[in-house]
Order: structure tokens, then sequence, then C-alpha cells
């Protein structure tokens, strides 16, 4: 099934993924006609992660498709990683795809405390400075525009 581009998308785009569902990134971009940008994510010997990019971004809108699926830690911290490398070689907007977030979940069996987590991964995904952000809850698709400055 072939995509229609739209008006954001008729424009250079390039399209990345993390390490946590190459699969689904894959197929996104099989259907969306567009190959998967290079990206090399690698671990030191220490479990620190290593991203190096293989192509140029800079001004083209980058879209990174990146789960939050176990380990949920080191998915989410590869994410805000990868943000701030495409920021840092000067893509013109970067958009994180979440297809699952981890710590959106709110129910903490009564406790007030799984609010304060959910609400704290929000807030660093604010301090990367994403242009755009696409989060998959339990309820649907919520989408978050914020300034690129």
């Amino acid at each position: 099934m072939q995509g229609q581009p739209n008006q954001v998308l008729s424009q250079p785009y390039k399209l990345f993924a993390g390490s946590s569902n190459i699969e689904l990134a894959q197929k996104v971009a099989e259907c969306l006609g567009v190959p998967l940008g290079k990206a090399t994510i690698g671990r030191f010997n220490d479990g620190e992660c290593n991203i190096q990019l293989g192509e140029n971004v800079r001004n083209a809108h980058v879209f990174l498709l990146q789960s939050t699926c176990p380990p949920v830690n080191d998915s989410l911290m590869e994410l805000f990683l990868m943000v701030r490398c495409f920021r840092r070689a000067s893509a013109k907007t970067v958009t994180a795809i979440v297809p699952y977030y981890g710590y959106a979940r709110q129910v903490c069996g009564g406790c007030w405390r799984g609010v304060v987590r959910g609400r704290g991964g929000g807030g660093r995904r604010r301090s990367l400075r994403a242009a755009r952000r696409r989060v998959r809850s339990g309820r649907g698709w919520r989408a978050g525009v914020e300034r690129s400055e």
C-alpha cells in the first residue's frame, strides 16, 4: 500500500530508525517508498550508546521511528541521543515517532508516583527540542508540536 505524500512530505525528508524495532521501520519505509536512513547504533563495553550518522541530514526533515519496548530505559535513552545527534547535525526538523511509549502508563495500583514517572519522560522529550512527536498511547495517537529554535 503506497502512501500519497502530503505537503509536508513533499519536501526533502529522511526516515531513520532506532534499534528497538528495525522490522517495523523497514515496512514503514517500504510503504512510503523511501530508503531507510543510514545510521550505526552500537554499544560501548560499559553499555553506553554510540550513534554515528552515515549520511548528511543538514536542512532535511528527519523522522525518527523508535519504540520504547524492552529494555525500556535503553530504548528511551537511545531516542534522546538520536534526537540530539540529528539536532547537532543541523537537521531542519526532527520528528520522533514513538509507536509505544512505555512510561505513558499512568496507572500504578493507586499510587501517585505513576503520573510523575510518565510526566518525567515527556519533560525530557521537550528538553531535547524535537520539533514534533507522535506517541501511541493506549487510547490512540497523540500529537505534540513544539517550536524548533
